[in-house]
């Protein structure tokens, strides 16, 4: 059976109408090619978006300065609108979250942050990432902190449109605490 009778037959059953008049192999053929659709995952936050000035700039903070990578590219470099997917390991299906950069030719004002707090990512060296971004000439925020009582540390930054970036290092991972019980 070809998928646009699939197709077809799963929409007449979803919006109430009978399937009733379908031969019973049509009906199997169908039910049997449900089975090749994977579960879904769990749910989880999947890219917050950031509305960006620069484009170009910001994607360049991201990927050379944390080393995310593009997964993918919407838009023509002079289109009105572009965005720009990033994650650390460049794949697209991940089991990651990753940042989306939203990008509007028609927005000449810069962007405020007050009601998004920040942008959070585990590093494994605080400190060399803030001096790697000091030398780019990045806006240091909050120079690298140990955390009173803990061994996580803190630094924060700006990224080119404003947004404030909170590198932590020293937080564990839920795969390194189930290998540690």
């Amino acid at each position: 059976m070809d998928n646009m009778r699939i197709v077809v037959i799963l929409m007449a059953a979803m919006i109430g109408l009978s399937t009733c008049e379908a031969p019973p192999e049509v009906l199997q053929e169908v039910e049997d090619s449900l089975s090749i659709i994977p579960e879904m995952p769990t749910p989880a936050i999947i890219a917050p978006a950031l509305n960006v000035l620069d484009l170009e700039a910001t994607e360049a903070f991201y990927v050379n300065m944390l080393g995310m990578k593009v997964m993918l590219r919407l838009g023509e470099k002079d289109a009105a609108r572009q965005e720009v997917t990033l994650n650390f390991s460049g794949d697209l299906y991940a089991p990651e979250s990753s940042l989306l950069l939203n990008y509007s030719a028609d927005r000449a004002e810069p962007y405020t942050f007050d009601g998004f707090s920040r942008i959070a990512f585990r590093v494994k060296d605080v400190a060399l990432i803030v001096e790697r971004m000091r030398a780019a000439g990045h806006k240091i925020i909050r120079e690298p902190r140990l955390i009173k009582g803990t061994s996580i540390k803190l630094a924060f930054v700006e990224d080119p449109n404003g947004a404030l970036v909170e590198l932590i290092e020293g937080m564990a991972s839920a795969q390194q605490l189930k290998r540690e019980q």
